[in-house]
């Protein structure tokens, strides 16, 4: 800007005078304890408190300073986070927490740990009380000491570039494959169970009053409201169709040939308004066939008996469309008592 100045001068002289406040090069930002912390390859960097443009006020044995730390560690930082209170910085391979109330002791804690996979910084997330993001061995629980690889269910194919969100409860990430196809996974923190969304690349997620998401769907930069809040408020939006889903068990033995044996299953299942359920069972390797189909015209639950054919195994599917849920299933076993339960 300019400035004018009447000292010794005459009212038309002026110069110019450039004010300019330096800010750290970072590739990783995040807010905690009214600081903005970021990172970028060893160096960790604070803001003063309450000041998220002034990363060099000195200390001077005030608590409001601004803080700089270079970690010794091989690699750069791949990103961070803020969880139980403390800034949370990752490697690939390393985990650093920063203790303390002020610069004077700030202590920047490290360990070798499974850290944020390069290109997934926008993985964490808190749900169920427990931060998840992707590392290199694939989708990690922390909860403050050691991660935990709960991924197993993927097998052996690979996800690159997580992107995360939660809704308080369920963990969201959207990931590629090696072929550079994406999917949306949610892992249940209730009840430990991953599940595959119909749903392609997420740009991000973000929390007010119920979870968004902004995915790169037909109609590119569509966001969707997942719920989790009132959503009744946002009349412009519209359901979702109903969602085909799909439970299938695991492989059952029926009794053994020349055994006089009956073996039986109830099902025991609850269907809401208008959703469909198919029972198909598959014999000794057979095709599947469709032994029932069930049509809720209302809300209301349904006990199914099933007596296989004589075989030497089957495989049990359930195929639903809309809303439903699976209550229990029992087996009988009527002269082959040294068969194993289901």
């Amino acid at each position: 800007f300019k400035a004018k100045s009447t000292a010794g001068r005459s009212a038309q002289d002026a110069e110019n005078v450039t004010v300019a406040r330096k800010v750290p090069d970072m590739d990783f930002l995040w807010e905690c304890e009214n600081r903005l912390w970021g990172c970028k390859g060893k160096d960790l960097f604070a803001s003063k408190r309450g000041d998220p443009f002034d990363f060099y006020a000195d200390d001077d044995g005030i608590s409001t300073g601004s803080y700089w730390v270079q970690t010794g560690s091989a690699g750069d930082f791949t990103g961070c986070c803020s969880f139980l209170g403390y800034p949370v910085f990752f490697k690939e391979d390393q985990l650093y927490k920063v203790h303390g109330s002020r610069p004077s002791n700030f202590q920047v804690m490290g360990s070798a740990s499974l850290g944020i996979a390069k290109g997934s910084h926008q993985s964490p997330a808190i749900a169920g009380e427990k931060l998840f993001y992707r590392s290199r061995a694939g989708i990690v629980s922390y909860s403050g000491g050691v991660p935990s690889i709960i991924s197993q269910p993927f097998g052996n194919e690979k996800y690159y570039d997580a992107v995360g969100g939660s809704d308080g409860v369920k963990y969201y990430v959207s990931m590629k494959n090696s072929a550079g196809e994406y999917s949306l996974f949610v892992y249940d923190t209730l009840r430990s169970v991953w599940h595959k969304e119909n749903c392609g690349e997420v740009f991000g997620f973000g929390f007010d009053d119920g979870l968004y998401m902004l995915e790169n769907g037909p109609s590119r930069g569509s966001i969707w409201y997942i719920g989790g809040g009132k959503h009744d408020k946002y009349l412009s939006a519209q359901a979702e169709s109903p969602v085909s889903s799909m439970a299938r068990f695991g492989r059952c033995y029926g009794p053994a040939s020349g055994r006089n044996g009956v073996t039986r299953f109830h099902i025991k299942t609850e269907l809401e308004q208008d959703a469909q359920l198919s029972v198909k069972i598959s014999y000794d390797g057979a095709p599947f066939e469709e032994i029932l189909n069930i049509q809720a015209q209302k809300r209301r639950g349904y006990h199914i008996p099933i007596i296989p054919k004589r075989c030497e195994y089957f495989d049990l599917s359930l195929e639903g469309k809309g809303e439903w849920k699976l209550i229990n299933i029992t087996r009988e076993i009527y002269g082959a008592s040294s068969l194993p339960d289901f």
